[in-house]
């Protein structure tokens, strides 16, 4: 060996985010959230939004349209769908409405890279509908018709890259390439096949036996772009502010960290038990001894916390970096999917560690992205065989 890639930035031997949806959160509720996660914990993690909300069950659901600058105090990265247009007697989503939601994105500067499919939207990419992802529709007769929930292309131009694949897992990734791919080209059918290329082995919190764990799910469109798609950990009856310990507990951190995996955690912050439905504090004591037992494994460099985008965009960068050990060059490739070409932003605050042998200094790696040579970085010594090299 004479540079290796460590799995995770030093000293972290594991990585934790939150994939949060913003069911049933109202401004209160928010408040609460924001107060203890984001500025009094101060854990690293990203948010997801509805852009607006016509869901006529959920009295004063929060969304950009209704409070705007209110709801941006902590990081977003994931929009929820275009809004919640579930149960919703007065409001038919169309594509007509995803352009409008982009301009309040836009409006807002919020650049969302991540896409969650909600319930049973009609807009849905893949999750019980995958009609937000076909441009026409066709009849058992063959007639062709116009897909007025298509808006696919404009997720696309908005910035999507990251989807999720509408499946939850218990099980644990052990290897940070935990990304499929969905490619769409000249047909309109489906399928899903065994992954050849993310190469997603998990292990069961169980069971210490390694096994294949993801997908390839290539869906079919004229537009001929690619995304990838990623699965979230958790379970449908946990996924409330009251089920957070059954997921974030030492049994299951300790595991994570035994095993050197990720967790893409699924939850719906805002929402509640029916049985605590009335109650003025939103976070139950359970949740938050969950959270503050999760920052003490982050402080003390064992779990890595992070945005959602940040923890997908370095498996990117992983798994595209190749590492030329007869000339010492670290090169990074553009993947061609999350970047066209990479860029000072796209690199901007990224670290990766590396174990190097004794004979090789800092001074004699050379960072290359793509075939041009570059030097706008820094490689600090962690102890005598780690470097961590860190993009300014």
């Amino acid at each position: 060996m004479k540079i290796k890639l460590r799995k995770y930035p030093y000293p972290f031997k594991a990585w934790l985010t939150i994939s949060n949806d913003p069911d049933h959160t109202t401004y209160e509720r928010w408040e609460q959230l924001h107060r203890f996660i984001w500025e009094e914990l101060k854990l690293p993690i990203s948010d997801s939004l509805f852009v607006t909300s016509y869901n006529e069950q959920v009295d004063g659901q929060l969304c950009l349209k209704a409070y705007g600058n209110k709801i941006l105090k902590h990081k977003y990265d994931t929009i929820h769908t275009w809004g919640d247009y579930v149960n919703s007697r007065k409001k038919v989503f169309s594509r007509k409405d995803a352009v409008t939601a982009v301009n309040l994105l836009q409006d807002h500067k919020i650049m969302p890279v991540v896409w969650v499919d909600h319930s049973s939207f009609s807009g849905n990419f893949i999750k019980n509908s995958n009609k937000g992802s076909l441009p026409f529709l066709f009849d058992a007769a063959g007639h062709k018709y116009e897909n007025f929930n298509y808006s696919f292309d404009i997720a696309y131009d908005l910035g999507i890259r990251y989807i999720w694949d509408g499946y939850l897992t218990r099980s644990l990734q052990v290897e940070p390439e935990i990304l499929s791919y969905v490619k769409l080209q000249e047909s309109f059918r489906y399928k899903l096949l065994k992954s050849f290329c993310s190469r997603a082995f998990s292990v069961s919190l169980k069971k210490k036996d390694t096994t294949l764990d993801g997908y390839i799910m290539k869906k079919k469109d004229i537009s001929g772009k690619v995304i990838y798609v990623f699965r979230r950990y958790g379970t449908w009856n946990d996924a409330t502010i009251d089920g957070i310990p059954n997921m974030i507990n030492e049994n299951l951190l300790d595991e994570l960290l035994e095993n050197e995996g990720i967790i893409i955690l699924y939850t719906h912050l805002g929402k509640r038990v029916v049985s605590r439905e009335n109650d003025k504090v939103h976070i139950p004591e359970g949740t938050a001894e969950a959270f503050c037992l999760l920052k003490d494994y982050y402080e003390k460099g064992l779990i890595n916390i992070s945005p959602l985008s940040e923890l997908l965009d370095y498996v990117v960068l992983k798994n595209n970096l190749r590492i030329e050990t007869k000339n010492n060059i670290i090169r990074f490739l553009t993947d061609g999917i999350r970047y066209t070409k990479l860029s000072k932003n796209d690199l901007s605050g990224k670290a990766f560690s590396f174990e190097i042998a004794n004979n090789i200094r800092a001074d004699d790696i050379k960072i290359y992205v793509d075939s041009d040579r570059y030097s706008e970085y820094t490689i600090s010594k962690e102890n005598n065989n780690i470097i961590t090299l860190k993009f300014n």
